[in-house]
């Protein structure tokens, strides 16, 4: 057990800011850092855009990660200890800038193109009506004249009614 304090003694931080700063931030750009690699990383299928950026467009992976690297390079310049940078915050936010514009130029002019353009994949119309038809029951079909209709005999069996021609055992046509 630590020994008690006297009565109104203040209490002394153990820890510099600094230290407490790069406790905190250290960390969270390690995190950060590692979701944007695992983000740029992740892998595609066999169709061509599918993935990551690094997966789809390296070119593009190669750039980001310049610029990464110069971003870095920029912060530990002006922010190291030993830098006699004298308006950091001006010299940060231009150097930034900066570097965005020269990643941006980069981009522009990077000899065979930067970014690559797939060709999506054809799409199939929709069918307007159903590929299967149902065809009518025949209780439903309506007789389209009223006029009876004759058939011509393709049987020797024919009725014994005079002036008939339809066979005896053929069924009604106009379903009476």
């Amino acid at each position: 057990m630590s020994p008690r304090r006297p009565r109104g003694v203040q209490h002394v931080p153990t820890h510099s800011r600094r230290e407490v700063t790069q406790a905190v931030v250290g960390p969270i750009v390690v995190v950060v850092l590692t979701l944007l690699l695992i983000w740029m990383m992740r892998p595609g299928s066999v169709t061509p855009g599918t993935g990551g950026l690094l997966h789809r467009q390296p070119r593009a992976g190669w750039l980001v990660a310049a610029a990464l690297v110069a971003l870095v390079a920029l912060a530990w310049a002006v922010w190291r200890p030993g830098s006699t940078v004298r308006q950091r915050p001006l010299v940060t936010a231009t150097g930034t800038v900066g570097v965005l514009l020269l990643a941006v130029i980069g981009a522009v002019v990077w000899p065979g193109g930067l970014l690559h353009h797939y060709q999506s994949e054809p799409t199939l119309p929709t069918p307007t009506s159903s590929p299967i038809s149902v065809a009518p029951t025949p209780s439903s079909v309506a007789p389209t004249s009223a006029a009876p209709t004759s058939v011509a005999p393709t049987s020797a069996t024919a009725s014994s009614a005079p002036g008939t021609t339809a066979p005896a055992s053929a069924p009604s046509t106009t379903g009476k």
